[in-house]
């Protein structure tokens, strides 16, 4: 994996430092208007898509409705990770709030704040719950992991020796576990609900619910989760994640969570989606005066990573051939 992190805390004040009080609390002064906008409009725009499945007959069409469902899931889910795991918008009803994010796509709200909070505390680290990317070292379990069944394969930690289960709560209070019981029997009554619904309205909910939900989630989330921490500078602490720039394009399709844009997650993780882009002028010197290089953007990242079978969280541009499985031992290049 990488450097030591015991002293993200440390460069995490460096940041909040070099920006200064005044400029820290101006980017991560909330808009509540465009945060409870989002938290009605996104689900309105995701019934309107159901509806438009029920009631257009272009396959065509219902393709691009497929495709558009699975992007709001996405969303969703992004979302959920911003506003009720870091920011807590919505105060004591966050939690029920998150549940209409997280249960229709099939996701434990409080298991997967849990895996995140130990995502964030452990970075590119070997105790990092994101650590099971090690594991992608061949193309077929790549590829496979671009399925709901590839997901599933390696966050349960048996695709590599040892790990533990993404998913497994790490903080096992009386609390958490009553909470993600009651998510996952809702989770679990949205599905059964679906798949009842298909009798009476099947093109509805097929392409309006389940296949988004096990195609194009699964398949967008690999794509955002791999590219998150594809290529760093191993020996850089401050390299923590795949510094790239983000269009509109990107920007949209991953929340302003990709590239720089997920590196300034990680140092400030309150900062609200709609002043990343503040956040990326105002850190622009401070990450180039570290040497934090960058890359050529997901595509590349994606190319090399499927098709140069390069090995995640290292600086592929110091590799001179691709990684093959059996110079893998035990999640390092031997």
């Amino acid at each position: 994996m990488n450097h030591a992190n015991t002293s993200l805390p440390a460069r995490q004040r460096e940041v909040r430092d070099y920006l200064g009080p005044d400029r820290v609390r101006a980017l991560q002064r909330p808009i509540r208007v465009l945060d409870y906008g989002m938290i009605i409009a996104l689900p309105a725009l995701s019934i309107a898509v159901l509806a438009a499945c029920f009631l257009v007959q272009s396959p065509v069409a219902l393709v691009l409705l497929t495709l558009a469902q699975g992007t709001i899931f996405q969303l969703f889910g992004l979302l959920n990770h911003e506003f009720f795991v870091h920011r807590k918008v919505g105060g004591q009803f966050g939690h029920g709030l998150s549940m209409l994010f997280t249960a229709p796509i099939q996701l434990s709200a409080t298991r997967y704040a849990d895996a995140h909070w130990a995502h964030h505390e452990n970075v590119v680290t070997p105790e990092d719950s994101e650590a099971y990317k090690s594991d992608l070292d061949t193309r077929l379990k790549r590829y496979l992991f671009l399925t709901a069944i590839g997901t599933r394969w390696a966050a349960s930690g048996k695709m590599g020796a040892g790990r533990a289960p993404y998913f497994a709560l790490r903080r096992p209070t009386a609390k958490a576990i009553s909470r993600a019981r009651v998510e996952a029997t809702l989770s679990a009554l949205i599905l059964v609900g679906a798949v009842v619904a298909a009798f009476f309205a099947p093109k509805a909910i097929l392409f309006g619910y389940l296949l988004p939900l096990l195609l194009v989630l699964p398949a967008l989330n690999a794509i955002r989760i791999l590219i998150e921490h594809a290529e760093i500078q191993p020996d850089n602490p401050f390299s923590i994640a795949s510094r790239f720039r983000c269009g509109v394009f990107e920007e949209i399709l991953f929340l302003f969570d990709s590239g720089e844009y997920h590196l300034i997650h990680h140092f400030l993780p309150n900062v609200p989606f709609y002043r990343m882009r503040a956040a990326r002028a105002a850190l622009h010197d401070f990450f180039d005066n570290r040497d934090v290089r960058r890359t050529r953007g997901w595509w590349r990242l994606l190319r090399s990573w499927y098709l140069g079978n390069r090995r995640h969280g290292t600086w592929w541009s110091a590799q001179t051939a691709p990684v093959a499985k059996s110079t893998i031992v035990g999640g390092r290049q031997g």
